[in-house]
């Protein structure tokens, strides 16, 4: 979650800087520091490594990782927002096996600038997101009402039982769209059904000394039988291209959205 979280705000020209330990949580070779993850500047901290021995060695690591962050972090430059993330721990049984383990899914309201949690759904060690999204969806529009009309989510979210329930409360959704849709992942990088020359939108931003520039291009699919989801109206192609300041494009990302939002709402 940290990461995508970080992945898309670096993708929003936000600049963002992740601190972490050296050691990988079950030990390994030290990754270097500092480095760079799409966007993101990573640096880390020697802390101690002891592999889970014992509940001592996992209290060094612990207490050396929060020392060490904590210096890391007073050198930066001062930062807007700090969000601090862990792996909890879970519990295991004589035969190995997971007894318990800690996430939740999180619904976030995005058209306030702050991105206020508004709501979150626990998810057990054999659940997944999509299960806990049909939790708390409906318990965040019992509690909202009409605050917002767009429910949007990643592409683990996409799932037909997921696009039925948000019609059936009258929202609309936007879903990220990869492989684990390879159908309707496919539909949409069909790019010669775009109206590549004419963006719906189009942005630029300044990214450490780069231009990012973010393209919006849209195709209709209802009525389409090969858009076999609930209420798909369109499928959206974001492209987004780097450019230095030389004005040469050095990196291109694609992505594929699905939506009900109709055309031109």
């Amino acid at each position: 979650m940290a990461t995508e979280l970080a992945e898309d705000l670096a993708a929003f020209a936000f600049e963002v800087t992740a601190v972490a330990a050296r050691a990988g949580y079950l030990g390994g070779k030290p990754l270097p520091s500092p480095a760079e993850h799409r966007g993101i500047t990573v640096r880390r901290v020697a802390a101690t490594s002891f592999v889970q021995r014992t509940l001592l060695h996992r209290a060094v690591d612990y207490g050396s990782f929060y020392a060490l962050a904590a210096l890391e972090i007073a050198r930066l430059p001062r930062q807007d927002t700090i969000i601090a993330l862990t792996t909890p721990q879970s519990s295991y049984d004589a035969d190995g096996s997971s007894l318990q383990t800690f996430g939740a899914l999180r619904a976030t309201l995005t058209s306030s600038s702050v991105c206020p949690c508004v709501g979150q759904q626990p998810i057990g060690s054999k659940e997944g997101e999509a299960t806990a999204f049909r939790e708390l969806v409906p318990r965040v529009c019992d509690e909202l009402g009409g605050q917002f009309r767009i429910v949007t989510g990643d592409a683990g979210l996409c799932a037909r039982e997921n696009a039925t329930l948000v019609t059936k409360l009258g929202l609309w959704y936007l879903f990220g769209l990869k492989g684990n849709q390879p159908h309707l992942h496919g539909l949409a990088r069909e790019c010669q059904h775009y109206s590549i020359g004419k963006p719906l939108a189009r942005t630029a931003e300044k990214y450490r000394g780069n231009t990012i520039v973010r393209e919006l291009f849209s195709r209709t699919v209802a009525g389409d039988p090969e858009a076999d989801i609930e209420d798909a109206q369109q499928l959206w192609y974001v492209c987004q291209a780097t450019y230095s300041p030389k004005g040469e494009c050095t990196a291109v990302e694609q992505r594929y959205f699905l939506t009900s939002i109709p055309a031109g709402a």
